[in-house]
């Protein structure tokens, strides 16, 4: 799963706690502009933040990484 932090109705910490407690293998990344929230959403829920503005390459290594196998062909 991928969220943003700030969103109109829930923000993405609400949502990965609900998410999580429902579905606790979920792998689960927040996206941010704001560095502070990294600590918090590590400590809290083990939700890695992906500080914005981010590569697509990027994106695909971290969620590869999490999963265990490669995302694209080689």
């Amino acid at each position: 799963m991928l969220s943003d932090l700030k969103m109109p109705q829930m923000d993405g910490l609400a949502l990965a706690r609900r998410i999580l407690s429902t579905i606790p293998l979920t792998p689960f990344f927040l996206m941010t502009a704001d560095d502070s929230v990294h600590t918090k959403a590590i400590r809290e829920f083990g939700v890695p933040c992906l500080i914005k503005p981010l590569s697509l390459e990027e994106l695909l290594a971290r969620i590869q990484k999490v999963i265990g196998r490669p995302l694209l062909p080689s």
